[in-house]
């Protein structure tokens, strides 16, 4: 039977590498031990994946629970379309891997995001021209506030750049336990993006198919990114801001060189380019700290060893106040603040 740990380190569960000590910690590895678990006893709960897209402080009073629920199972594969469950404990790049290995294509463009499913429909994650709802069918969540199992559906999730029901409504509530996809099995390449335009253009003998779209988007974000396992990040740290049409056309009629692209409700800027004009690439707040902006991509901010929570909120926030100084626009975390 799986039991609560007391006093538990996550240092080894965050990419930032935090030695955020745990008050309570427990592994969930199927439902049945949803059981082993009395949620009235503790006033917050926070669910864990891969530690990918978070940023830890010191103590955590109250309880983690990772997910570790695996598997992944074919429902229904026809001339039509294939429909996959997937363990929302099941690491997200393996999963595209198993994907391809079974001839069920549509998520390449989102290869080597690190994490796990579970994180995804709650992020919205996307990369590339592509983000996860395109093929997001229903999840199966249990809500510890209610004790009660469901399943979710696509037009119930509110999906939005970086956003979810799971961010709102549900937030602070829910286990997301399964996750389902269902592909199309007319494979259409999601190519019109500037990284993969340049990409292709470069290796002009490639041929298009779902695995060297797959190997394409694993170099260029190898390029950029830097590597979790090696270098303590969260990845993207700011999501790329939107503004109004005004507000767009005054920010190029003085910098000509922020020009973003036009969206539904206006006009979608870089958030790299702002901080990386603003002159923040490779900086750090204070000399002492240990958190600074990658010197290779101004979006990542990097952790030196021992970094802290505050440190990094520090930054954040420094840039934040600088480019709504400079450039009056608002940038907004990507990364997720726990308290």
């Amino acid at each position: 039977m799986e039991k609560i740990i007391q006093n538990f380190s996550l240092k080894s569960k965050n990419t930032f590498g935090i030695n955020c000590i745990a008050e309570n910690y427990f592994s969930l590895e199927n439902i049945e031990n949803l059981k082993n678990i009395d949620f009235s006893k503790f006033e917050k709960i926070f669910i864990l994946g891969g530690g990918s897209n978070i940023v830890l402080p010191q103590n955590y009073e109250g309880l983690i629970i990772e997910n570790n629920i695996k598997g992944f199972e074919i429902l229904e594969d026809n001339p039509a379309f294939s429909l996959v469950k997937v363990g929302a404990g099941e690491n997200w790049d393996n999963f595209i891997k198993i994907l391809l290995k079974n001839k069920i294509y549509g998520l390449e463009n989102l290869a080597l995001i690190p994490g796990k499913v579970g994180a995804a429909p709650i992020q919205n994650i996307g990369a590339y021209g592509l983000e996860q709802e395109k093929y997001f069918e229903k999840a199966d969540i249990y809500d510890f506030k209610l004790d009660k199992l469901y399943t979710i559906h696509k037009n119930e999730c509110n999906f939005g750049y970086r956003d979810s029901i799971f961010k709102n409504e549900l937030k602070n509530r829910i286990i997301i336990l399964y996750v389902y996809y269902k592909f199309s099995k007319k494979w259409i390449p999601n190519i019109d993006y500037a990284d993969i335009i340049k990409a292709i253009s470069e290796n002009t003998n490639i041929e298009i198919n779902p695995y060297n779209i797959y190997e394409l988007v694993c170099q260029i974000r190898k390029r950029k990114l830097p590597d979790p396992l090696i270098t303590a990040n969260a990845g993207s740290f700011f999501k790329n801001p939107i503004i109004d049409d005004v507000s767009y056309n005054k920010l190029i009629s003085e910098y000509p060189d922020l020009t973003g692209f036009k969206v539904q409700n206006g006009y979608k800027l870089s958030a790299a380019k702002l901080i990386d004009k603003a002159g923040w690439k490779g900086k750090k707040l204070i000399e002492k700290s240990k958190a600074l902006v990658s010197s290779n991509h101004s979006l990542v901010i990097i952790g030196e060893s021992g970094v802290n929570q505050r440190e990094i909120l520090e930054l954040s926030q420094a840039i934040i106040d600088d480019i709504l100084n400079k450039y009056n626009v608002a940038l907004e975390r990507e990364v997720n603040i726990i308290y």
